[in-house]
């Protein structure tokens, strides 16, 4: 099992440990919009492979939940944080506006 806590952190996310499941997930905080990202695997679970579906799920400051967003892998996330910056509105907007690729979808 990879462990990708280093590079999470070299691309600007926190880490924190989940009380319920006692899993590791990252985070991201956006100042501008009052909002944060928390990423998961699609189980729900530590991301610990680049090759697998990123679930980004985005909270604004009163722990709301605002919307939810399916990432191909960790090196497309890699990719927009690379090229829209950290903690950035326009990253944020996106994150957001992301779409899978038509292959990937389940039709």
């Amino acid at each position: 099992m990879a462990n990708l806590t280093t590079e999470f952190e070299d691309l600007g996310f926190w880490e924190t440990t989940t009380e319920e499941d006692d899993i590791v997930i990252y985070g991201m905080d956006f100042p501008d919009t009052d909002s944060y990202i928390l990423i998961t695997d699609d189980a729900g679970k530590t991301v610990t492979t680049h090759g697998k579906v990123i679930v980004v799920a985005c909270y604004d400051e009163k722990e709301c939940f605002l919307w939810g967003k399916e990432i191909r892998d960790f090196d497309t996330l890699t990719e927009l944080v690379e090229e829209f910056k950290p903690e950035t509105q326009e990253l944020l907007e996106k994150i957001q506006e992301y779409k899978l690729p038509r292959e990937e979808l389940n039709f």
